[in-house]
């Protein structure tokens, strides 16, 4: 799947998996209707990709991290479709193919980065300001100015891929283009679905968090360089297309077409091995380009630089971490999915689970997770 795995574990994971969950069931619990599919989300174990694409920082901005996430993966799945786990139950609040709703829970988690109240009848809107408060106590201000930049960049790349941008929106939004694409059917060629989805599925804003998270602040440093810009670029690239590969089974089983191999299916006639195939060599190139730029970089008078160093060290983390996450996660190959240890073969999509066949001769990719991971509900916490 790549060269680079397997991933690194953070050494404090175990416990911050059972202090995220219990963050989960105390804010989190209420956009469920029912114990059981709150349980199920849970069984995504989806903090743990952080703590493979961050295996070095501070644990307490790790665990915000990672239950921002969780907030937006539930704010996700309220675009989305209904797959097991997903935060579906309460059709009061779901998004889908509601364009006022949805801008109007972007423009006023812009405010709150602006220093607004959070009003209460507005989704997310309280425990999203909880968490930028925990968030951006103690960041530098150029940070925290890139940190909201790149959070608003996200929330209306979601935003978008259900509605254009209205009149009167939020003008931290101004940038976003007029329109959108809400099939596969309506981009008009790959590269025009890549620029849209970057700001979305490209959550940039993690990017930030994890230097937070590290003790460095590459906001100059980013901005005078375009080699370390590449370098982002790429492992940006990478994540998009590694994704809609291992996701594409949960998002047929959604009726969402949001995705490299359906949009490479529906613009240019491939078939679905052909698809694959086409994002492989996209994935290969964009790797080949991270680790060319990389080596460059660390061999410069800027890799000699402590904070440099340290940002492409865990730029480096980003890819196998990201990788063996999306390869476990019953988030995508359904409840109860157990990973084993493969990281090639044949990918067969069943409507329950998927079933990964590796060639003959492969041999296995050795989790780091496994000591500790549960597939389970915690105990006390059944449906």
């Amino acid at each position: 799947m790549t060269r680079l795995l397997p991933g690194r574990l953070h050494p404090d994971a175990a416990r911050m998996h059972e202090a995220v969950h219990e963050w989960c069931r105390s804010e989190l619990r209420a956009f469920f209707s029912d114990q059981v599919s709150f349980n199920q989300f849970l069984e995504h174990h989806v903090d743990l990709w952080t703590y493979l694409t961050v295996p070095v920082g501070d644990p307490d901005v790790i665990e915000a991290t990672c239950e921002l996430t969780f907030l937006f993966l539930v704010l996700d799945d309220k675009h989305g479709g209904d797959v097991p786990g997903s935060a579906h139950g309460d059709e009061g609040l779901s998004f889908r193919g509601d364009a006022k709703a949805s801008w109007s829970v972007a423009d006023h988690l812009a405010a709150i980065m602006h220093g607004g109240a959070a009003d209460p009848s507005v989704p997310f809107a309280g425990v999203f300001q909880r968490l930028w408060q925990r968030l951006t106590r103690g960041m530098r201000e150029p940070l925290r100015e890139r940190f909201a930049d790149c959070l608003n960049a996200f929330i209306g790349g979601a935003a978008a891929e259900v509605a254009p941008r209205p009149q009167g929106s939020h003008p931290d939004f101004d940038h976003f283009p007029q329109y959108t694409r809400t099939s596969s059917r309506e981009y008009r060629s790959f590269e025009e679905y890549r620029s849209v989805r970057e700001h979305s599925i490209g959550a940039r804003y993690l990017y930030v968090l994890h230097e937070h998270a590290l003790g460095i602040d590459m906001t100059e440093v980013l901005r005078r360089s375009e080699a370390l810009q590449r370098v982002e670029r790429t492992v940006v690239h990478q994540h998009l297309l590694h994704n809609d590969l291992l996701s594409y089974r949960k998002e047929l089983l959604a009726g969402q077409r949001d995705n490299t191999l359906a949009v490479l299916q529906d613009t240019e006639g491939l078939s679905l091995q052909q698809a694959v195939d086409r994002l492989w060599a996209c994935a290969e190139e964009a790797e080949d380009d991270f680790l060319r730029v990389r080596e460059r970089i660390l061999h410069s008078s800027l890799g000699r630089r402590g904070d440099v160093r340290r940002y492409l060290e865990q730029m480096w983390w980003m890819v196998p971490g990201s990788i063996e996450y999306q390869l476990m996660s019953p988030r995508y190959h359904g409840l109860g999915y157990r990973w084993s240890g493969y990281a090639c073969g044949e990918f067969v999509l069943h409507p329950e689970q998927t079933v990964l066949v590796p060639p003959p001769g492969a041999l296995p990719v050795v989790p780091a997770w496994r000591s500790f991971i549960r597939i389970t509900p915690a105990p006390g916490h059944a449906g």
